[in-house]
């Protein structure tokens, strides 16, 4: 049985760490990271994952920095539904880290909606982001990254 390991974040950058681990058919998600820095990186955030999140088994939690673990509730918002492993401190440093992200997020575009009256969320992630709906980009992003 043969062990295959796919690197889809953390790779020609330092941030959004995420490496697939399949063995058999089962697939373990090592962190699941946020892209953090440039407005480039930062869309990669809205990409959807390079796998089916209800197809994990399980996900490992290394440590509870944003790059580590900030795109979990995207994974349970995409499927997920398996456990997430750490130890105790990790899981309580990273609900910290998660609540406080998901803070700085709200008052990040409650700011920019003050700012662009009549605007929605939508148009604020449109306005910012680069055309994520290019259907090559995804492929681009993913082979950068290589």
């Amino acid at each position: 049985m043969g062990i295959e390991l796919q690197f889809l974040g953390a790779a020609g950058c330092v941030t959004g760490s995420q490496f697939l681990v399949i063995v058999g058919s089962r697939s373990v998600l090592v962190d699941c990271g946020m892209f953090q820095g440039s407005p480039e990186e930062i869309a990669r955030n809205r990409l959807p994952f390079a796998f089916e999140p209800k197809g994990l088994d399980a996900v490992l939690l290394t440590h509870a920095h944003l790059d580590h673990c900030g795109r979990l509730p995207a994974l349970v918002k995409g499927g997920f539904g398996g456990p997430v492993l750490a130890t105790h401190a990790t899981v309580d440093l990273a609900e910290i880290v998660l609540r406080d992200s998901a803070k700085l997020q709200v008052e990040y575009a409650a700011r920019w909606l003050r700012k662009h009256p009549g605007s929605t969320a939508e148009s604020m992630a449109e306005s910012e982001a680069l055309n994520v709906d290019d259907p090559g980009l995804p492929q681009r992003l993913r082979s950068a990254s290589a």
